[in-house]
């Protein structure tokens, strides 16, 4: 596969969107199926955790996006811009512009 990235960015893209949609999935059962088995505090921390894990998703999803949009040559220019955060995090800011659009 070395030699056909677009086949690893592909692959990588479709099992990022069944994790998303599976974390999704999670996120929305988990009260249901979780209340009274477990106590509140654990059907909260579930729901942090399925939170904190599809956000995390997906931003991998849309960082594969962008790549195989690249190497498929779906893209005309990509800038990025990061920004310090608080407590040592950065954002990320992507912005990207299709072939034809733009000057």
């Amino acid at each position: 596969m070395r030699q056909h990235p677009v086949v690893l960015a592909f692959m990588a893209r479709n099992v990022l969107e069944g994790a998303v949609g599976g974390a999704r999935q999670g996120y929305r059962a988990t009260r249901s199926e979780l209340s009274g088995l477990v106590p509140p505090h654990a059907v909260s921390a579930a729901l942090n955790d399925f939170r904190a894990e599809g956000l995390r998703l997906s931003a991998a999803l849309r960082s594969v996006e962008l790549v195989e949009w690249a190497l498929r040559g779906k893209l005309r220019s990509m800038s990025l811009r990061c920004e310090l955060l608080a407590a040592g995090s950065m954002r990320v800011i992507v912005a990207v512009q299709p072939p034809g659009s733009g000057p």
